[in-house]
């Protein structure tokens, strides 16, 4: 049904939680009933605090603590996605793959913190529960 409008990305130390693996296109379909126009599904997401990683590195955000935003509700089995400093793993839409290559044209910090700060630009979206984890540790080897 999705076949070539749909790219799952993962780092090759993402794996894949099979028991969850039977529920993916009724958990895309949910989001995409009530927003057409996804960007991202991240199917993995950091529980590293995304503004307190970005103050420590002197990444200056145009946000108060009460403007900060978190993961909220969207579905059944998805929130409305805040920033995350994880790129380990996430679909794609055809349209969220051509807005990423326009809000990344000029790549400033890594393309996980890269994407995370364009959050308002974009629909991004987590399964919750998540269905991806990482076989190591949830930072990059060069994040840091």
């Amino acid at each position: 049904k999705h076949e070539g409008s749909i790219f799952w990305i993962m780092e090759d130390d993402a794996r894949m939680k099979y028991f969850y693996a039977k529920y993916l296109d009724k958990w895309i379909k949910e989001v995409e009933d009530k927003d057409p126009h996804w960007d991202i599904i991240y199917t993995f997401k950091s529980s590293i605090d995304f503004y307190d990683l970005m103050h420590l590195k002197n990444v200056t955000l145009e946000t108060d603590k009460s403007d900060r935003y978190y993961d909220q509700p969207f579905t059944n089995h998805s929130v409305r996605s805040g920033p995350s400093v994880c790129t380990a793993g996430y679909l794609l839409s055809k349209r969220g793959i051509e807005k990423l290559l326009k809000l990344t044209e000029k790549i400033i910090y890594p393309i996980d913190v890269q994407i995370a700060l364009k959050y308002k630009e974009l629909n991004m979206y987590a399964f919750s529960p998540l269905i991806t984890y990482c076989e190591k540790d949830e930072i990059s080897d060069s994040a840091l």
